[in-house]
């Protein structure tokens, strides 16, 4: 051969780039927050994982290396032919060194969250160069450099391949026979032949195929931490969902849906078999394998039952969903454990070969891909629900499809990140919103938050972290357009309700002390109010365009979507339809989620006025014997159920229980004169307290089948299974 080792240079390049990700940066940290004691129990217990991860990324690193260089190898051997010239591995090495560049660059445009930790902070120059290129450039700009060259390069390199295959005597030879010349089509026929293929795959293609499914499909489009108040059709100043806004005027919507817990494991199981967690008993993200493997009664197994075909596809935000059976006939989403923690960490840091596996591909290689935080992509999510539509094939359909693009820490694509954001910021969070918990022994993780103390610039920063959301709803709103004129270009619109709601809120700084994130309080609805819009061919003439306010829960809404689509109401249903009224009983209920963390020396209200257990770091240890996942430690177990906070909302009332090892405190809010919950009227109206507190201990016993007691003004868990 000519050029001798063929393979070289693009192996060069390849190791040189796979070495100088790995430099950069090697820790174990999950969204922002590293703990180093955990970091060395995970590197002693799973460093088989480890090496099996960073050799694999090796291995394609260096394919994908020698992959160019073969490329443009035929290339450059096509140009010699041409001219004569002579180009060394030198020139290949060049040429995959800018290619690689090219893509790493447009991807960093594209995508910067998901390489500003692990490359662009390392200096003030890269991070400089960061904000130039992302202020300056689109994607397109270096993604049309990269194609300029690799286009051409594989054009050139197959005409190279093709000369060569056409110059050996065998296929002269037969080519030349005249006993089968004549089985040969002519060129012209031969191109008149191929444009014809082309036309009826371009047809196939574009035109739509009618799909009239029998039966009555149910479609949920979901995202984490959306609040309707966001919702520009309801008002709020940016217009954030213009899809959404058109298609309002041909739904229902109600106001007033509040989720069972801010947090997504146990609001999805509590959306799905309409009832909470004081039932289903799985009320935070890190059940242990008993909560995880108790037969849960769903909408999706009752309709799976009947003929449906049932299927959820989510991205990071979803990783719940392989974590417990909810009945679905097909999941596709990321598994949540040590092991593809520890594998997503190492890929992170491959920011030259990040660019390359952002794909479906790459998917496929890498999995964990799925599960990385930083990089949401809702366009492939869309996508893949189209897919799961089509292999319903003539069967009704229940499908699930839960974006994570609002989830924090809010990392929206281009240029949704810029969407909404002012130009001359330039803080920490230009381009994401990490959530930093302060850890315990160990915790190098950055302490606190990075919101500058200077009041000026922490208001630019607020501001830039709900501009930053706000982008990512328009992200998403665009999702929600593909997804409905797809279902109306199918003709499958008329004959399915389209459910747009999500797990649960998000606190934005909306009041002071309140914070941002969900779960650690109830104050306010921002972390509790969920949207709950039907379309679709279902919705009565009469209800289109309509807005109704009725306060409900979350487990309300499939009763609600069952009885106004003839479905009829299942047995094991506990939620109502909020269409029927409601009297002197609870509307919604709702309680916290596990403490992540234990930040005394934070300014918000919430560190200082809770029943405290260990953070995170020392919750949490590994089922070896399921999948490797995060439990909470069984000794925790009641105590995490006693600490909760828990509420309740009845006519225009909201009780919030806040059990202190001093002793219960009850808050009382009139949350339709005073949404924010500023006001505790506890004291002001005792007879309405002293209702509401019956009420709610009422209804705790009732749902939960006994299995919490009340013990003066506490309710505790009344058992406790040391077995699992």
């Amino acid at each position: 051969m000519m050029y001798r080792p063929y393979w070289l240079p693009g192996t060069v390049v390849s190791i040189i780039f796979f070495l100088a990700g790995n430099l950069l940066n090697l820790s174990i940290s999950y969204m922002g927050n590293s703990n180093s004691d955990i970091s060395s129990v995970m590197i002693k217990l799973f460093w088989p994982t480890i090496l099996g991860q960073i050799v694999k990324v090796f291995v394609i690193t260096v394919l994908t290396g020698i992959f160019f260089n073969i490329i443009y190898r035929l290339a450059f051997d096509f140009i010699q032919v041409k001219t004569g010239r002579k180009f060394s591995g030198r020139w290949v090495a060049g040429v995959i060194v800018y290619s690689f560049l090219m893509f790493f660059l447009a991807t960093v445009i594209n995508i910067p969250q998901l390489f500003m930790d692990n490359f662009f902070s390392k200096s003030v120059f890269l991070n400089t160069f960061l904000d130039f290129i992302t202020g300056t450039f689109s994607p397109s700009f270096f993604y049309s450099l990269f194609y300029l060259v690799n286009v051409s390069a594989v054009l050139m390199a197959a005409v190279f391949v093709i000369g060569k295959v056409m110059e050996l005597s065998q296929i002269r030879a037969f080519l030349e026979n005249r006993r089968i010349a004549g089985y040969i089509p002519t060129r012209r026929r031969a191109a008149f032949f191929v444009l014809l293929i082309s036309i009826a795959g371009l047809l196939i293609a574009v035109i739509p195929s009618k799909k009239h499914i029998a039966g009555k499909n149910i479609l949920i489009i979901s995202s984490d931490s959306v609040r309707p108040d966001r919702i520009s059709y309801n008002g709020y100043s940016r217009k954030t969902t213009p899809n959404l806004d058109k298609y309002m005027k041909e739904a229902l919507q109600i106001r007033g849906v509040m989720t069972a817990v801010p947090r997504t494991f146990p609001a999805w199981v509590s959306l799905l078999t309409s009832s909470t967690p004081l039932r289903h008993d799985i009320g935070h993200m890190f059940p242990r394998t008993r909560e995880r493997s108790v037969k849960l009664d769903s909408a999706v197994s009752y309709l799976r039952n009947k003929g449906y075909y049932t299927s959820v596809v989510s991205e990071f935000a979803g990783d719940i969903f392989p974590r417990v059976d909810l009945g679905y006939e097909n999941v596709v989403a990321p598994e949540m454990n040590f092991k593809v923690i520890i594998k997503q960490v190492i890929l992170e840091r491959q920011v030259f070969l990040l660019p390359f596996i952002l794909n479906r591909a790459g998917r496929a290689l890498f999995p964990e891909v799925r599960d990385i935080a930083k990089f949401s992509d809702p366009s492939m999510l869309t996508s893949e629900c189209m897919g799961e539509i089509e292999k319903s094939g003539d069967r009704p359909f229940f499908i699930s499809v839960f974006y994570s693009i609002t989830h924090f820490p809010f990392s929206g694509n281009y240029p949704y990140y810029k969407k909404f954001s002012d130009p001359d910021y330039n803080g920490p969070y230009k381009y994401l919103k990490q959530i930093v918990v302060k850890l315990g022994k160990g915790d190098d993780s950055g302490k606190k938050e990075r919101t500058s103390e200077d009041p000026k610039k922490k208001e630019a920063d607020e501001a830039q972290v709900n501009a930053l959301y706000d982008g990512c709803l328009y992200e998403l709103d665009v999702e929600i357009g593909r997804i409905v004129e797809y279902l109306k270009k199918n003709g499958l619109y008329e004959n399915t309700t389209i459910i747009v709601t999500s797990d649960h809120g998000e606190n934005l700084y909306d009041e002071k002390n309140y914070g941002i994130g969900h779960g650690e309080h109830l104050r306010g609805n921002y972390a509790m109010e969920i949207p709950f819009i039907m379309l679709g061919g279902y919705v009565k003439d009469g209800h289109r365009g309509v807005t109704i306010n009725k306060t409900g829960s979350i487990t309300d809404i499939l009763p609600t979507v069952f009885n106004y689509t003839g479905l009829g109401i299942p047995g094991f249903f506990r939620g109502r339809d909020l269409f029927y009224p409601s009297v002197n009983r609870v509307d919604a209920y709702v309680e916290t989620g596990i403490w992540f963390d234990n930040n005394k020396s934070s300014e918000l209200f919430f560190y200082h006025e809770r029943i405290d257990y260990p953070d995170i770091s020392g919750l949490l240890e590994i089922d070896f014997d399921y999948m490797n996942e995060g439990v909470v430690k069984q000794e925790y177990q009641n105590v995490i159920k006693t600490a909760k906070h828990r509420a309740i909302y009845s006519g225009r009332y909201k009780l919030i229980y806040v059990p202190l090892s001093s002793g219960v405190r009850f808050e009382l809010y009139d949350f339709v004169k005073d949404p924010g919950n500023r006001t505790d009227l506890s004291s002001r109206k005792p007879d309405v307290l002293g209702r509401m507190k019956k009420l709610f201990y009422d209804y705790v016993t009732e749902e939960s089948l006994g299995n919490y007691k009340r013990v003066g003004d506490y309710i505790l868990p009344f058992y406790s299974d040391s077995v699992f």
